[in-house]
């Protein structure tokens, strides 16, 4: 564990890459998105703003999106990870842990909750989630704007 201002070119070629925070706060993210392969950029971008893809667009202030890309630092061979973690609470975790399994696919955006609901239940919930084409593009509902309720 390094933080991004650590991380040397040997570590860029030669490990998967786990980031965490948002483009402001590390580095790597904001390189990561910019240079994954397919048509040269990760199909999401994320200013201090906004997060969006395609047509859809989400705020920055309550949204983060969770990613997985071919690695461009490692030409492809290696991937980086961007905000991995569970996708699933402790509620889950603590009453059925056969659901523990992964609930997104290759990316999600995550709405995240100012507070947690009164009944405990998680308030945080993925407002869109899937998978990438062969070739690292998004699916074409995402591109038209149209998105599936993940939920």
């Amino acid at each position: 564990m390094k933080k991004d201002t650590e991380v040397t070119n040997a570590d860029l070629r030669n490990y998967n890459l786990v980031l965490f925070g948002d483009p402001g706060s590390n580095v790597y993210i904001s390189k990561a998105l910019k240079g994954a392969p397919g048509a040269g950029a990760s199909k999401f971008s994320w200013s201090q703003k906004a997060i969006s893809a395609g047509k859809q667009q989400w705020s920055a202030e309550d949204h983060v999106l969770q990613e997985v890309l071919p690695s461009s630092f490692a030409g492809g061979r290696r991937y980086v990870v961007i905000n991995s973690g569970h996708t699933f609470h402790e509620a889950e975790l603590a009453k059925l842990n056969y659901l523990l399994y992964p609930h997104f696919g290759d990316y999600a955006v995550i709405q995240i909750a100012k507070s947690g609901a009164q009944d405990g239940t998680p308030a945080d919930k993925a407002v869109v989630t899937g998978y990438f084409n062969e070739d690292w593009s998004l699916p074409g509902q995402l591109d038209a704007g149209v998105v599936a309720d993940p939920q």
